[in-house]
């Protein structure tokens, strides 16, 4: 016993001294990956643009960064609104909304308040084209609404609801929980969201409308959209009030799109789990349907775990979001209902009824994650918010 006392004590005393956390241990551990520390401290990843190539923010500043060569490259915005308040940043490989945030000088008794700041106006830079990303813009906007996450385009959300009010009037369709879903497809693919068909047993599968090809925005009787039906075996998950989420990203490499339901609800209580994923081509071809199963990170909350989420709910403490390239998908879990050994990234293997959630690191990982496009490797910042590079394809053959 005291032997056991002593190794315990030991084994502290070395991981103490070491500045060596949880996390690092398991990345150690796994022989599935190989963790490569960038050596950018304050750093997040924002997107990857080609190559070994991607934009990273470092102490409020946004620069452009060499994976492969560990270089600091050129630096793109001198300050930008880290909060994302309301959603108004956007990064995309293609192009980006980036909220700046200028010096703000706040008087009191005559003399600067140098700890008060203050946004009273929201000023842009929109970067049209990565490629070329001196050739930007500076746009002010007093609320600025409405991007597509997928490519960082503008949304009509006007023209949307137009059509969806006439789809609900016309064919029985329910939309008014639906209205503001996300684009699910890049703007060059066509203009894409979620739907609902009303059904007289009161179920609501979802389909997804496709592809405005009126060419004269004005007259919405001119909208042809296509319908692709979402087959989630007859149950669909949420509930006619509160659907679950459709998400989506691009797989650039394979040049489709990955589909999916998302939630927050991690109580294998509710009924929820499994979730249901389609890859589909631009020209909206199902190419394959996937079961995603319930991971460790959905499990029976007990009254305890409940009553530590407060009144909210553990959903509004716990998120989950996909990712992939190369045809590969990655589960993102993070959250503050999320235990240490069940947040982390996970790998989707096994075909059919037969996937299953592989971990990949296992821990608070920050978000957000980005995918090089061939899906070989990942990069996160870490609880100390130190950038890493996580290669995968040659270390999980």
């Amino acid at each position: 016993m005291k032997v056991m006392i002593i190794s315990i004590v030991f084994v502290i005393f070395v991981v103490s001294n070491s500045d060596a956390s949880i996390l690092d241990l398991l990345f150690k551990n796994n022989n599935k990956v190989k963790i490569v520390d960038l050596k950018q401290e304050n750093a997040k990843p924002l997107t990857w643009l080609s190559g070994n190539i991607i934009v990273i923010s470092k102490e409020a500043s946004i620069y452009l960064y060499d994976i492969n060569n560990e270089t600091l490259l050129e630096k793109v915005v001198d300050s930008y609104d880290e909060s994302n308040y309301q959603f108004r940043n956007c990064f995309s490989p293609y192009a980006s909304v980036i909220t700046l945030k200028p010096p703000i000088k706040e008087y009191k008794n005559g003399k600067i308040n140098s700890n008060a700041i203050h946004i009273v106006q929201n000023s842009y830079r929109y970067i049209v084209d990565w490629q070329q990303p001196s050739k930007n813009k500076n746009v002010d906007f007093t609320i600025f609404w409405g991007t597509n996450e997928l490519d960082c385009t503008m949304v009509d959300y006007k023209g949307r609801g137009e059509y969806t009010n006439r789809r609900e009037e016309e064919n029985g369709y329910y939309s008014r929980r639906t209205d503001y879903s996300p684009p699910l497809f890049r703007a060059i693919h066509g203009e894409s969201f979620l739907f609902l068909k009303k059904r007289l047993n009161n179920k609501y599968p979802k389909h997804i409308e496709l592809g405005r090809k009126s060419t004269n925005k004005e007259d919405t009787s001119k909208d042809t959209y296509m319908e692709l039906e979402l087959d989630t075996n007859g149950m669909p998950h949420g509930n006619e009030r509160f659907p679950n989420k459709i998400e989506s990203f691009y797989d650039s490499y394979e040049d489709n799109y990955v589909l999916y339901e998302n939630t927050d609800q991690f109580d294998s209580k509710e009924g929820v789990w499994p979730l249901t994923a389609w890859r589909v081509t631009p020209k909206r071809k199902l190419i394959e349907r996937y079961t995603l199963p319930p991971g460790p990170w959905v499990k029976n909350h007990s009254f305890l775990k409940e009553l530590s989420c407060f009144s909210c709910g553990c959903e509004c403490y716990s998120s989950m979001k996909l990712y992939g390239g190369g045809g590969k998908i990655y589960a993102h879990i993070w959250g503050k209902a999320i235990d240490n050994d069940e947040a982390g990234i996970y790998l989707l293997e096994g075909k059919g009824a037969n996937t299953r959630w592989s971990n990949l690191i296992l821990g608070k990982v920050k978000n957000n994650i980005i995918v090089s496009p061939d899906g070989c490797v990942i990069v996160f910042s870490d609880k100390k918010n130190n950038l890493k590079k996580m290669e995968i394809c040659s270390f999980s053959k």
